[in-house]
């Protein structure tokens, strides 16, 4: 009988050790689980951060973040067609025909950007050099009357005014040009 109570006494210390180890293992998959679940919102919190920061950059750089704010832009002059030159909504208004890739008629561009905030009459330009307007430019004498779209005939840079869609005043050559437009 001694036997058999010190054979239990072992059996309680194998059974408590036991207990005591499973114990510490489901205390150690509760704090990594824990350990693992802050580790997750930390790095979410650092992506929101992040993120956020990124977001504040891009408005602070490209400007304010108001999509409701729409300006009207007002072009102060526009580039027609030369066989629109006649039928114009304006009652008066000036038409500048020239090459806009000639380097040599910067002077004329100048002025006409000057002209479009403080001249008289609405402006518009035809690019002579565009292939829908060569069918108006010529290499003999231009036409200083015409009546009709069909009637143009534009050799070198040319002003014309028109007044109700009949030309009002017609002029010829850079210089005379620069000059009407300032």
């Amino acid at each position: 009988m001694a036997k058999s109570k010190n054979t239990s006494k072992k059996n309680n210390k194998k059974v408590t050790t036991k207990t005591k180890s499973v114990n510490k293992k489901i205390d150690a998959v509760a704090t990594n689980t824990s350990k693992e679940l802050l580790n997750i919102f930390r790095i979410l919190f650092v992506v929101i951060v992040v993120l956020s920061l990124f977001y504040l950059l891009t408005v602070f750089i490209v400007g304010k973040d108001d999509t409701n704010e729409l300006k009207e832009t007002e072009i102060q002059y526009e580039e027609i067609l030369a066989g629109s030159s006649f039928s114009m909504k304006n009652n008066e208004y000036v038409v500048v025909y020239y090459d806009f890739s000639d380097t040599e008629l910067t002077d004329i561009t100048s002025s006409i950007y000057s002209y479009s905030y403080t001249g008289k009459y609405r402006l518009y330009t035809v690019n002579m050099n565009s292939g829908f307007n060569k069918t108006y430019a010529t290499d003999d004498e231009s036409n200083k009357n015409p009546e009709k779209a069909e009637d143009l005939a534009i050799n070198g840079p040319t002003l014309i005014r028109f007044l109700d869609g009949k030309v009002e005043e017609y002029i010829e050559g850079k210089e005379d040009i620069v000059t009407y437009l300032k």
